[in-house]
């Protein structure tokens, strides 16, 4: 059974720590930047939003969107038959 752990470590002293610790068990490690987190009050934002059935307004009308997307058109070589 193999187990994958990810560890998240902001102090560098903390990191200084356990590298020689993984060496010496003898266990395979990779280092990796992790991206910047969203700001707190963004992801607030978005749980509330989530929180409250989600908000698709912006999204504009469907019904409109459907109806442009799919109307008929000229295709290429139609007339061609």
């Amino acid at each position: 059974m193999m187990i994958e752990l990810n560890i998240r470590i902001s102090n560098p002293r903390d990191l200084a720590v356990l590298l020689p610790l993984l060496n010496r068990l003898g266990l395979p490690w990779e280092q990796r930047p992790h991206p910047p987190e969203a700001p707190v009050r963004d992801q607030e934002a978005l749980r509330q939003i989530i929180a409250q059935g989600g908000d698709a307004a912006y999204f504009g009308d469907a019904g409109e969107w459907q109806r442009e997307a799919r109307t008929d058109r000229q295709l290429p070589f139609e007339d061609e038959a």
